[in-house]
């Protein structure tokens, strides 16, 4: 028995997943705040406290997060804040990365006491530097594993 073309065809493209990739279905949510509490010694002078950030990018065929950096303005002697958390959009339950540079207190990364939608985020470190790790649910609330 002689199957057609089209048979064959129609048969190939079910048992491929209908002829392509699909994408991952990935949810996101912007953040509502990012807050940075100097709680060690300012030891010399700077102007610039920054947060430095990478944030996976699930769909991305090369797996390249977005990493980059914002200055973080002062709210008073200890507390920094940036101002438009909101443009932070992060993939739901992956892995992000914040990390503070404050020459004023240490020439290494901080993450201690900084805080993403209210909390204070999970600090892993390497040697002299710190590291930051969190993810977000759905609701945007923050949590690591």
């Amino acid at each position: 028995m002689r199957m057609s073309l089209l048979a064959v065809c129609v048969v190939a493209f079910s048992l491929l997943g209908c002829g392509g990739p699909t994408e991952p279905k990935v949810e996101y949510v912007t953040l509502t705040s990012v807050r940075y509490v100097r709680t060690r010694p300012a030891v010399a002078p700077t102007t610039f406290v920054g947060l430095n950030f990478s944030i996976p990018r699930p769909t991305d065929a090369y797996n390249r997060p977005i990493m980059s950096g914002v200055g973080l303005r002062a709210v008073d002697d200890v507390t920094f804040v940036y101002d438009y958390p909101e443009t932070f959009r992060i993939p739901v339950g992956y892995t992000c990365t914040f990390y503070v540079l404050d020459a004023a207190v240490s020439p290494y990364s901080i993450a201690t006491d900084l805080f993403v939608n209210g909390t204070e985020i999970h600090v892993e470190k390497a040697g002299d530097y710190e590291y930051g790790r969190f993810k977000v649910d759905a609701s945007g609330r923050v949590y690591f594993d």
